[in-house]
C-alpha cells in the first residue's frame, strides 16, 4: 500500500452543528468521495470530533463500494504530523463494529493480494492498537461457511511475510475449500 498514490476527487459533503471550543472541532459530518483507483466512499456520516490528540467518528455509518461499517472509530496520536508520517507504528486505532460488512474487494484497494478472495465478512467486535500491533476481542466474523468467535492479535502488518496471527477461539467453524480461498498456499 502506497498512500502517496491516493488521489481523491468528487468530494461532496455537509457539516452541521459545527463548534469550535479551544483546540477542538466538533461537527455532524456527511461526506462522499472517489479515488482514482475506483475506491469510493459513498457515505461517511458521523458525529465527528477533532482534537490535537484524536480524530473520532461516533455513530459512524460508512458505506463504500461493497462494505458497510457501523458504530465507532477513533484514531489517537501524540502529534498529528509526526504520527501520521509513521502511521502504521504511531497512530492507535480503536473501533467498535456492530453488524458491519467488510468486502475483500474494498480491502483489495489497499492490499491487492486480497482482491482475489471475493469474500464478504460480517463483523461485530472491538478492535484496538496500531496497524503493526492490532488486537480484537469479543470478535464475531462470518463469511460463507466460516465462523469465528473469539480474540485475535496480529503483529507485523503491513508486511505480510513478517506478520504473526494469534487466535483464541471460543468457536471456529470452517472447511478445507473455504480456507483454501483465503489461504491459497493450502492448495
Amino acid at each position: 500500500f502506497d498512500d502517496t498514490h491516493i488521489i481523491t476527487s468528487g468530494i461532496n459533503g455537509s457539516l452541521k452543528n459545527v463548534q469550535f471550543a479551544k483546540d477542538t472541532i466538533t461537527a455532524n459530518i456527511n461526506i462522499a468521495a472517489k479515488d482514482r483507483s475506483g475506491f469510493e466512499i459513498k457515505k461517511l456520516s458521523a458525529a465527528y470530533k477533532f482534537t490535537p490528540q484524536q480524530m473520532e467518528f461516533n455513530d459512524l455509518d460508512l458505506i463504500t463500494n461493497r462494505s458497510h461499517i457501523k458504530n465507532y472509530f477513533v484514531m489517537r496520536y501524540k502529534d498529528f504530523n509526526d504520527d501520521f508520517a509513521n502511521f502504521e507504528q504511531s497512530v492507535t486505532l480503536e473501533a467498535i463494529f456492530t453488524g458491519s460488512e467488510v468486502s475483500s474487494d474494498d480491502i483489495g484497494y489497499f492490499a491487492p493480494e486480497l482482491k482475489t478472495w471475493q469474500r464478504l465478512f460480517l463483523i461485530t467486535g472491538n478492535v484496538a492498537g496500531t496497524i503493526d500491533n492490532l488486537s480484537a476481542n469479543k470478535l464475531l466474523i462470518r463469511s460463507g461457511n466460516n465462523y469465528f468467535d473469539g480474540d485475535i492479535s496480529i503483529k507485523g502488518l503491513p508486511n505480510a511475510n513478517e506478520t504473526y496471527l494469534n487466535l483464541k477461539s471460543n468457536d471456529l467453524r470452517t472447511n478445507y475449500s473455504e480456507l483454501a480461498t483465503i489461504i491459497p498456499s493450502l492448495r
